[in-house]
């Protein structure tokens, strides 16, 4: 996988880096989310460049690895590893994590605020994260995408375990006051984002 070359700073708490995968020929996204105290969490981490690393590293100290799904283990072992950071998720780990996996729900000891949630009938192990503050950010995995020619859109039902399942699931995500959405394949709805995802959800 070619090593993202930018990383771009979205708001003062939240970062994304992207590249194209030709592998599985879509473009992959990485979330970096920054508490008060320069906590960072990195979801589903992908290689990044000499540069951009650096400049991640300035915003303040990884502590954190999540993977929302069993298909975006991606460069988490080599995340956990450099920064000697645990990796939390629900999924099976790939025998190149050498540490343990914690479960993504005890990632609230580390952020304060932040929730897991369990989206069924996506890719195994689906979860979605939300951190309340700034109004509210959800990072999705697979269950979700935004990016050219599907726009907003459900993950395709070939893809999924059980759409339907995946779709009572999704409404989960109504619940909690949420700005703006983050994703692992496309750019995040900054502004209005539930009011969005909850047209998607009625009108599939």
């Amino acid at each position: 996988m070619v090593p993202a070359p930018d990383l771009h700073l979205v708001t003062p708490r939240l970062a994304l880096w992207h590249t194209y995968d030709s592998s599985s020929k879509t473009e992959l996204f990485s979330t970096a989310a920054i508490d008060d105290a320069g906590r960072i969490l990195v979801v589903d981490p992908i290689p990044l460049a000499d540069q951009p690393r650096r400049a991640l590293l300035r915003l303040g100290t990884v502590q954190a690895i999540a993977v929302t799904n069993a298909n975006h283990w991606r460069a988490a072992a080599q995340f956990s590893a450099d920064f000697n950071a645990p990796v939390f998720a629900q999924a099976s780990p790939e025998p190149e994590i050498s540490g343990p996996i914690e479960q993504a729900g005890h990632l609230k000891k580390l952020f304060a605020g932040l929730a897991a949630i369990p989206i069924d009938g996506a890719a195994p192990g689906e979860i979605a994260l939300h951190f309340p503050q700034d109004g509210g950010t959800l990072i999705v995995g697979d269950s979700v995408i935004h990016f050219d020619p599907y726009g907003l859109a459900l993950l395709p039902k070939k893809y999924c375990t059980n759409q339907q399942a995946m779709r009572r699931s999704l409404r989960r995500l109504l619940a909690p006051k949420s700005r703006r959405i983050f994703f692992a394949h496309g750019l995040p709805i900054l502004n209005q984002a539930m009011s969005r995802l909850e047209n998607l959800l009625n009108n599939e």
